[in-house]
């Protein structure tokens, strides 16, 4: 199980485990908490009291303290399983699906990187393995291949969500309440 840790201000900051989650609880690090107890931990007996400790986890939790991350200057992580599921596993030149696998899509530059072009978001698109060979190391325009969808740098809420992990239902829709409505993400959830 992993619990979503945010910073103060609310911004998802890391995916944490419960263990690592005990030690903002056990320090009083924790701000405030979202959601209901998803796991408690219990520890040694108190010599006084005779009472076993205990922490309840919460799936959802701010953490005091100034943030670990400037948001302003994050650039989600760029991966093959995240490209695909932002296009939503559909080749962005022939609109093929290829399923939640994404078998038979590959990354592709859209400015062909032995012509200079970076490997960042909003220069690579989900294309099947026939389209990306018939654009070959050509723009879309030089090779009559119009893109169907234009790419995005998604939101640090959507990363979050094309990870793919395992995500709880209640940090799902938590984290989904928070990317915008004109993510291709959200259009297909």
């Amino acid at each position: 199980m992993q619990i979503l840790q945010l910073d103060i201000q609310g911004y998802p900051q890391d995916w944490i485990s419960p263990q690592q989650a005990a030690i903002y609880y056990a320090t009083d690090s924790v701000a405030w908490t979202i959601g209901e107890v998803c796991q408690t931990l219990r520890g040694g007996t108190n010599a006084r009291s005779g009472l076993q400790s205990r922490l309840d986890i919460h799936p959802i939790l701010a953490v005091n303290g100034a943030s670990k991350t400037n948001l302003f200057d994050v650039v989600p992580s760029l991966s093959n399983a995240k490209l695909f599921k932002r296009d939503r596993y559909q080749c962005a030149y022939c609109g093929g699906n290829h399923g939640a696998s994404g078998a038979g899509l590959t990354r592709e530059h859209i400015y062909p990187r032995a012509r200079g072009g970076d490997d960042v978001w909003i220069n690579v698109v989900s294309a099947c393995r026939g389209c990306n060979a018939r654009k070959a190391c050509r723009s879309p325009e030089e090779a009559g291949m119009p893109l169907l969808f234009a790419p995005y740098v998604p939101s640090v809420f959507e990363d979050f969500l094309l990870a793919g992990r395992n995500v709880r239902g209640d940090v799902h829709a938590w984290l989904a309440s928070r990317v915008s409505k004109q993510s291709r993400w959200y259009a297909c959830h």
